[in-house]
């Protein structure tokens, strides 16, 4: 999390700006180049991901139009210490390594998954990770 908010993922358009001769495409929609805000914002793979994992904590998802945007609602969302809260935090951080680890499975070991089992798999993550306050409340969330 630490890497993404700060801006130090090595997405393609940091690599270009060190020189390296990488693909710029986004290698999860083939659309647009590749930098933190198109992956985690801008990406519709991303958005479809964002859009279920949402719906299932039953949170308001409307696709931001800039990193700023969508940081700003996070951290409104995020803040404070309530069960909601809470879930809120542990989904959005599942939701961006899992966008991560999808891309770079494509980008190096040539696989992929679809939208729906990358959300499947966040879920039962939460549900496991979920401590015993949170997990009745992710229980009773319908996936």
């Amino acid at each position: 999390m630490w890497l993404t908010l700060h801006g130090r993922l090595l997405t393609s358009d940091r690599l270009i700006k060190w020189g390296l001769d990488v693909e710029p495409l986004c290698i999860l929609c083939q659309q647009c180049h590749e930098d933190r805000s198109h992956l985690f914002v801008g990406c519709p793979f991303a958005n479809q991901l964002w859009s279920r994992l949402f719906s299932w904590i039953q949170r308001q998802f409307s696709p931001a139009q800039t990193w700023g945007n969508h940081l700003t609602w996070v951290l409104q969302c995020g803040k404070g210490k309530s069960h909601r809260a809470r879930i809120f935090r542990m989904v959005y951080a599942e939701g961006i390594h899992s966008i991560w680890i999808e891309r770079n499975q494509r980008l190096f070991e040539k696989r992929s998954r679809d939208v729906a089992s990358i959300a499947r798999e966040i879920a039962y993550i939460c549900n496991v990770r979920a401590g015993p306050g949170l997990s009745a409340t992710i229980q009773s969330y319908q996936f």
